[in-house]
């Protein structure tokens, strides 16, 4: 098994695997090694893709990040070129996957977020990223006054803000890992960030031991092959009640599973003013659950940042959600200040890519629902 030159304008390999997998080939894989480092970084990963199914494996040296002065602008054309490369000369597929460690993750996620609309990847893995923010402090917002005529009379006039995403909607899943063990190494103190879009993964482990930890490729081989749930929770809409004195309601923030969603996100709106979240933003998290189980309870907790004593809004709920292929549901809550919340709960099962459905294969022995 090796690394075999397959384009040497764009530094792109081939991983060249003995294992046997029949006519078949699967999706395919490219890996973006991190600073300092080359294709040969991936070997032993690629190895434990080979061995669970995968026929297609790619990477690339990156000779921005090789020599420590990466330009943002030609290394996402770059990787456009590299991809499009792939796609066009290997046709059994019209998506691929693509995986990133270090700094290629910050790559690979900054490509996605820039041509998010392009059905080209099926999948993105950021594996040890460095990533500076979530999506959310870019939302725009937008203020309306709204009346609603009856066709007798016309009512008072209603404020609101649309809340709207500066990218478009996605069909990528995006599975972000991290270790929470902070370790220095060339990449300098890397510690994970929760993307509020992507299923989180965090690993007893140190940043550079995760692209050749088999733990990691275990849980990458089972979002491959579709043996997982994906849930998204995604505001659609609140209106926040009691004035702190300013106008505004709060400052609160989210807490899901007992992590904060969006980390770097607090909410302070405008009392009584509804805030309507469309379709294209990111959900508030995004959680994983293995495919055999058939529901999961998710803790829900609204958290007041006031430093006023005594009246701290309080809202704590827990979720119960069948997990079934397809399934949106609606949720309505209220803190006990009476502010009114809407949510969108969708549940999704990943895509299988590499190997057989397991889903289809073991559906009809379980019994899903409430």
């Amino acid at each position: 098994m090796m690394w075999e030159l397959v384009h040497s304008e764009l530094n792109l390999y081939f991983y060249t695997c003995s294992v046997h997998h029949g006519a078949e080939k699967s999706m395919p894989i490219l890996m973006l090694h991190s600073t300092l480092a080359s294709h040969e970084s991936w070997s032993q990963m690629a190895a434990y893709l080979c061995e669970a199914g995968a026929s297609e494996i790619y990477a690339v040296d990156i000779t921005e990040f090789q020599v420590e002065s990466p330009n943002a602008k030609l290394t996402l054309s770059y990787l456009r070129e590299v991809i499009f490369f792939i796609l066009q000369n290997y046709p059994s597929y019209e998506q691929m996957g693509l995986v990133g460690y270090g700094a290629g993750g910050t790559l690979a996620y900054r490509y996605w977020q820039t041509w998010a609309e392009d059905k080209t990847l099926a999948y993105l893995f950021t594996i040890a990223s460095p990533h500076s923010s979530t999506s959310f402090p870019l939302l725009e917002e937008q203020s309306f006054n709204a009346s609603r005529n009856t066709g007798l009379e016309t009512t008072d006039p209603i404020d609101y803000n649309r809340i709207s995403a500066v990218q478009e909607r996605s069909s990528t899943i995006v599975i972000n890992m991290f270790g929470d063990a902070v370790g220095v190494d060339f990449d300098g103190v890397v510690r994970g960030l929760r993307l509020p879009e992507a299923v989180n993964f965090v690993f007893p482990l140190r940043h550079e031991q995760m692209n050749k930890d088999p733990r990691v490729v275990d849980i990458l081989v089972e979002c491959l092959r579709g043996e997982r749930f994906m849930v998204k929770l995604k505001l659609v809409g609140m209106q926040m009640r009691r004035d702190d004195g300013d106008g505004r309601s709060g400052p609160v923030v989210f807490d899901v599973e007992g992590d904060r969603m969006p980390s770097d996100v607090v909410f302070q709106p405008i009392t009584d003013r509804m805030y309507l979240f469309e379709e294209a933003v990111p959900p508030l998290c995004t959680l994983s659950y293995p495919i055999e189980d058939v529901s999961a309870n998710i803790t829900l907790h609204l958290r007041d940042m006031s430093t006023m004593s005594g009246r701290r809004r309080r809202m704590y709920i827990r979720l119960h959600i069948p997990l079934i292929h397809g399934d949106s549901t609606a949720h309505t809550m209220q803190d006990s200040e009476g502010s009114d919340l809407l949510w969108r709960i969708v549940c999704k099962q990943m895509p299988t890519v590499l190997g057989e459905a397991w889903y289809e294969k073991y559906s009809q022995q379980i019994i899903r629902g409430i």
